[in-house]
C-alpha cells in the first residue's frame, strides 16, 4: 500500500460574540489552520476535543463548530473536550454531567466509537468521564473493555481529550487543589484505560487538553499530545517550541505512522472580552455580549 496522510488538531476553541466572553483571535487562528489543513489534502481530520469555547453551556457553539467542520472537503472525527462536555468531575458548575454529555451528544453524537480507514483503525472515547460515577462512565467502560485487536489493520490508533498522565505513567494522583489535577486522569482509572488500550493492541493514544506537543511512551504504547490552534499553554514540557500553535500531519505506511508538525502560518492579534478560566455562573455576564441577541443560558443548555 502506498503511503497516505491524515491531519490531527486539538483545542480549536471556536466561540461566539453572543456569549459572555469571546476570543476573536482564537476564531481567526482556527480559520488560518483550517485552510492550511485543506491545503495539505489529508484523507481525513482528527479533532482531539475542545471544538468550542463554551459548548458545555451553549448548544449554539456546538452547532456552530459542527457546521464549520461539516463544511470541510474531507471527513473528520471528533471527541469531546472539557469545553464541549465538561471538565474532570468535581462539584464545580463546569464539571462533566449527564446534562453536558447529553447536550454534546445531541449535536455531535456518541463519543465511544471506532472507524476503519485503509490499513488503520481509530477508536475514540471521552477520558474525562473516568471517575465521574455517571451512567455515561459505565457505558464508556463497557465499550473500552469490549475492544479487541483488529487483525485486518496494521495500526490501532486511539483518541481522547485529556491525557491519562502528564509526566510519566506511574506518577501519583494530583491534589484536587493543585491546578495540575485538572489536566490528567487519576488512578485507578488511568491503569484501567491503559489495560483496555493494551488489550486492543493499541499503537498510539492521541490527546489534547494541555496545548503542548508532547510524545512519551509506556509499555509499547506511544502517547502523543497534540497542538492547539487557539492559544499556547502556560507551561512548556519539551522545549521552547513544544506549545507552538499549529497542527500535525500523519504519514501512514504498513510499517509506521510518522508525524510532522505544521506551525500556524499567522497568529491573530484580535482582541477579546470577558473572563478567562472556568468562571462560576455568577460571573457569566451575557449583557456584555457584542452580538445581539445574546445567548439565553437556560435555553442553551437544553438538547434540541
Amino acid at each position: 500500500m502506498d503511503a497516505w496522510r491524515f491531519a490531527i488538531v486539538s483545542d480549536i476553541h471556536i466561540g461566539t460574540q453572543r456569549s459572555f466572553r469571546f476570543q476573536a483571535a482564537w476564531n481567526a487562528n482556527w480559520q488560518t489552520v483550517r485552510q492550511q489543513i485543506i491545503d495539505q489534502q489529508p484523507e481525513f481530520l482528527l479533532v482531539c476535543g475542545d471544538m468550542t469555547r463554551d459548548g458545555l453551556y451553549h448548544r449554539f457553539e456546538l452547532e456552530q463548530s459542527k457546521a464549520d467542520l461539516d463544511a470541510l472537503p474531507f471527513p473528520y472525527y471528533a471527541v469531546p473536550g472539557n469545553h464541549d462536555a465538561g471538565n474532570k468531575f468535581s462539584d464545580a458548575d463546569s464539571s462533566i454531567s449527564a446534562e453536558t454529555v447529553a447536550l454534546y451528544q445531541s449535536v455531535f453524537g456518541t463519543s465511544n466509537y471506532s472507524i476503519c480507514h485503509k490499513n488503520i483503525r481509530i477508536s475514540v472515547f471521552n477520558s474525562l468521564l473516568a471517575g465521574s460515577g455517571l451512567a455515561e462512565e459505565g457505558a464508556m467502560w463497557s465499550w473500552l473493555d469490549s475492544q479487541v485487536p483488529d487483525l485486518e489493520s496494521d495500526h490501532h490508533l486511539w483518541m481522547t481529550h485529556a491525557p491519562i498522565y502528564l509526566d510519566y505513567f506511574s506518577e501519583a494522583n494530583k491534589d484536587p487543589n493543585d491546578h495540575a489535577w485538572y489536566f490528567s486522569i487519576d488512578e485507578p482509572h488511568r491503569s484501567r484505560i491503559f489495560n483496555a488500550l493494551k488489550a486492543s493492541a493499541a499503537d498510539i493514544l492521541f490527546s489534547g487538553h494541555i496545548h503542548d506537543r508532547r510524545q512519551t511512551e509506556h509499555d509499547g504504547i506511544l502517547f502523543q499530545s497534540c497542538p492547539s490552534s487557539a492559544f499556547q499553554a502556560a507551561f512548556d514540557y519539551d522545549g521552547e517550541h513544544s506549545s507552538e500553535l499549529g497542527f500535525m500531519m500523519l504519514t501512514v505506511t504498513k510499517e509506521s505512522c510518522k508525524s510532522e508538525f505544521i506551525p500556524l502560518a499567522e497568529t491573530s492579534t484580535l482582541t477579546s472580552y470577558g473572563p478567562g478560566g472556568n468562571p462560576p455562573k455568577a460571573l457569566r455576564d451575557y449583557s456584555i455580549a457584542q452580538e445581539k441577541p445574546a445567548l439565553d443560558p437556560v435555553e442553551q443548555r437544553r438538547p434540541e
